[in-house]
């Protein structure tokens, strides 16, 4: 008896096109929810400018900088089985391409559907007409008329994957690294917003770097300095961190400075909290490109 040949078992529709077609109403939701969000952080730029980031508050309960193994471990894992989640889902949802927020789930009222065929209206239809070919490399197990193992796969994977998040979720609650996800005050959702407004505000064409320091300038104030893009890209300028192969200490401006070595000593910013790229200066403080240069009237340029 002749063996039929691995094609024959592969089960393809006559039309193989994978597309996504949400309803319009479903995408316009969607790009409004988008939008809005971004639209109220041009409005908040538009009439009281850029917001200034908040000064960290360093916690002395927080945890220290790095992550333990058991972070890395739990995480990998979720990885593996997120993997194994998605590959069977796709494979599931391919076997029947459409998606209803009703429980009848009559032909024409998903919304949306990752098929190209309309239900005909002429001739008996089954979920098994409607099922897709999905390639192997995408789908697990793949091919087309496999949701079988594919749901064996997909609750295997999701009971392994619960267990490594009540894992991690015990050994976060019973460790301080807890405050790194659950927020504490309210403070937290403003500093977010205010980090969100200015990703949804940067400028394509930025001709300047602002270094804002963590010191105080002799008059009071948040010390900054603006330096041009072209000054900021010469092979002399660094941003330094390190001082003859140790770690930059306090007194010569940690945990960061910047180096300009045709700048005066008061361009380069030490103790340096934040960087911000901007199309123009004028907006920031006085509008004179500087701390120094706000208060004590130095040239913005400061050439040695």
């Amino acid at each position: 008896m002749n063996m039929p040949n691995k094609c024959s078992l592969v089960h393809y529709p006559a039309d193989r096109r994978l597309i996504v077609r949400p309803k319009m109403r479903v995408l316009a939701i969607a790009v409004i929810l988008i939008l809005t969000p971004i639209i109220l952080a041009w409005i908040q730029y538009a009439i009281w400018g850029r917001p200034i980031l908040p000064m960290n508050n360093t916690d002395s309960e927080s945890p220290a900088v790095g992550f333990p193994g058991w972070i890395r471990l739990t995480h990998f894992v979720n990885f593996f089985f997120l993997i194994l989640l998605v590959r069977s889902g796709l494979q599931i949802l391919i076997d029947h391409p459409r998606l209803y927020w009703n429980v009848h789930s009559t032909p024409g009222t998903e919304w949306i559907r990752f098929t190209p065929l309309e239900v005909p209206r002429n001739k008996f239809w089954t979920a098994r007409d409607d099922s897709r070919y999905l390639s192997p490399w995408i789908g697990l197990p793949g091919y087309r008329h496999t949701v079988g193992m594919a749901r064996h796969w997909h609750f295997m994977s999701v009971l392994f994957w619960l267990i490594n998040g009540l894992v991690f979720a015990l050994l976060l609650l019973t460790s301080n690294f807890w405050k790194r996800i659950i927020p504490q005050n309210l403070q937290t959702f403003k500093t977010a917003w205010v980090i969100f407004v200015h990703y949804a505000n940067l400028k394509p064409h930025a001709k300047f770097v602002v270094c804002w320091s963590f010191g105080e300038g002799l008059e009071g104030g948040r010390y900054y300095a603006a330096h041009s893009i072209e000054e900021s890209m010469q092979e002399q300028t660094i941003l330094a961190y390190e001082m003859n192969k140790a770690p930059l200490i306090i007194d010569y401006g940690a945990p960061l400075r910047i180096r300009i070595e045709n700048k005066l000593g008061f361009k380069m910013v030490k103790w340096i909290e934040s960087i911000e790229f901007v199309e123009s200066y004028k907006q920031i403080e006085k509008g004179e490109g500087g701390k120094s240069e706000d208060d004590e009237y130095f040239g913005f340029s400061a050439e040695i």
